[in-house]
């Protein structure tokens, strides 16, 4: 890479944040808060799969990474809201601050149409759909943290 683009280090740090502001606003029911840490989130991840997947097994093989670029392209391109708001309660094992309800991602019927990707959407139906997605986000980010020392490199910004 050259010297004028960002380390891997600032990707996975920006990918961070966005993650700890999803973890908030999904305590609240609100839609708009959970929307807009989503989308960040979301696309944190998919930057940093790019940037990654032809240099890290562990990013281009993973099936829960490639479900998450289903998703991501469909709140990205389509402006899908991709979760539902569940309120028969939370499901085990819970985080703290504990919210008694749950982040549901919605089943791939219900996301706009876009483009034809029918690994992507298999993908989605298997991992993620009608599940917490703190639990799909939770291993991304476990994921994440266990790359951040295969790439030391720092920005020269």
């Amino acid at each position: 890479m050259s010297e004028n683009t960002v380390s891997v280090q600032t990707l996975l740090g920006g990918f961070s944040q966005a993650y700890g502001r999803y973890k908030i606003a999904r305590n609240e029911k609100n839609n708009e808060k959970v929307f807009s840490a989503l989308f960040e989130t979301l696309n944190w991840v998919v930057t940093i799969y790019f940037r990654l997947k032809d240099t890290n097994n562990k990013l281009s093989k993973n099936p829960l990474l490639k479900a998450i670029k289903y998703v991501r392209n469909h709140v990205h391109h389509q402006w899908a809201d991709a979760l539902i708001l569940s309120t028969k309660g939370m499901a085990l094992p819970a985080e703290l601050p504990v919210a008694f309800h749950e982040w549901l991602w919605k089943s791939a019927d219900n996301l706009p149409q876009g483009r034809i990707d029918p690994k992507g959407k298999r993908l989605y139906k298997d991992l993620l759909e009608n599940k917490p997605a703190r639990y799909a986000l939770q291993e991304v980010y476990t994921l994440f943290e266990t790359i951040k020392d295969d790439n030391p490199t720092k920005s020269k910004n």
